[in-house]
């Protein structure tokens, strides 16, 4: 997973990797970029083994949501 973050330094704005149990930790990633790119991010984190959740939730700045 810090490979691909790696990959994509231009877009992660920040990580926070929390630790749930012994066993399993959840790693929330907030990026800001193009849709596209992110979306590629997003699969490429979904496609990794160990992975069980992703996903993404999208928020436009400002609150200017279209109707």
């Amino acid at each position: 997973l810090t490979n691909i973050q790696h990959d994509y330094e231009k877009l992660i704005v920040a990580t926070i990797h929390m630790h749930l149990d012994h066993d399993h930790c959840m790693e929330v990633v907030l990026v800001k970029g193009d849709a596209g790119e992110i979306k590629e991010l997003t699969d490429k984190l979904t496609s990794q083994k160990g992975v069980k959740q992703v996903k993404l939730t999208v928020m436009v700045p400002g609150g200017n949501i279209p109707q």
